[in-house]
């Protein structure tokens, strides 16, 4: 799939470890979040993403830039059951564009891309979704700009850490 010139494809085998790395290492950084995440994590993140098996419970698209298919972001995303509905919910975890590449369609690119897999459900047989959504921190006011304008934003989001006391 395609987004503007970017170029969407699934994380999976054939994603080189490094490339994928080498952006959620930038993600996390740029969200102040690296001191928070075991240096094994990224490997065992890698690993549910790209397994085919009963631990590939996370699923994932990267995007490449015009021209030379350099990756430049990803979308991670999981399914949950839901007592809402039967058809569950899609759960955008992560999003993140390089910078030199923001404000030129990827991260729309790349949320369309989800919610398309989620409307379908073939390339993971989960089958169809009721709802796509995500959370971002309040001070992330450029992707909130782009999150306006593709959702709403009608509840608020409580988090309690319950391995830390």
């Amino acid at each position: 799939m395609t987004s503007n010139e970017f170029t969407i494809t699934p994380i999976d085998s054939s994603t080189s470890y490094q490339a994928w790395y080498d952006l959620f290492r930038a993600y996390l950084v740029e969200g102040k979040d690296e001191q928070k995440f075991p240096a094994d994590q990224y490997r065992k993140t890698f690993h549910r993403l790209v397994d085919t098996g009963p631990k590939g419970d996370v699923y994932g698209f990267m995007l490449l830039s015009p021209g030379d298919a350099t990756p430049v972001g990803f979308a991670l995303y999981l399914f949950h059951p839901t007592t809402w509905s039967e058809k569950g919910h899609c759960y955008l975890i992560d999003l993140y564009v390089h910078p030199g590449y923001r404000r030129k369609g990827g991260a729309t690119g790349l949320i369309m891309r989800v919610k398309q897999e989620a409307k379908e459900g073939k390339i993971t047989g989960k089958g169809s979704q009721h709802m796509l959504y995500w959370h971002t921190k309040k001070e992330n006011k450029v992707a909130r700009e782009l999150y306006d304008k593709l959702a709403k934003n009608e509840q608020t989001v409580y988090e309690m850490v319950l391995d830390e006391e």
